[in-house]
């Protein structure tokens, strides 16, 4: 699963280097486990696990698409603006539908 999430990220051109590229791994991979788990429940997991605060898990996965939302949009083949949950599940979407080709 981490691989899978790993390729998407590098096609969207996220920068493995900042905290939020790990974050959205994570994020993704604890979303696939629980798809009923809340957004801020998924901070705290990794806040916990990388003894950091939620708001600062929260703020760098969105300082991963903060400045190229119309590239990520394009992308994702989205119409809506992103913020981290749609980008986040949109992610795992993605993931599963190449799982099912």
């Amino acid at each position: 699963m981490e691989e899978k999430v790993e390729k998407i990220l590098d096609e969207m051109g996220i920068p493995l280097n900042i905290k939020g590229y790990r974050y959205l791994i994570k994020a993704v991979i604890i979303l696939n486990n629980n798809k009923a788990i809340s957004q801020f429940d998924i901070y705290n997991k990794i806040a916990q696990e990388e003894n950091t605060t939620a708001y600062r898990v929260e703020r760098a996965i969105r300082y991963t698409y903060e400045n190229k939302q119309k590239y990520f949009r394009e992308y994702l083949k989205l119409n809506c603006r992103i913020n981290n949950s749609i980008l986040i599940k949109v992610i795992l979407r993605e993931i599963e539908k190449d799982s099912r080709n």
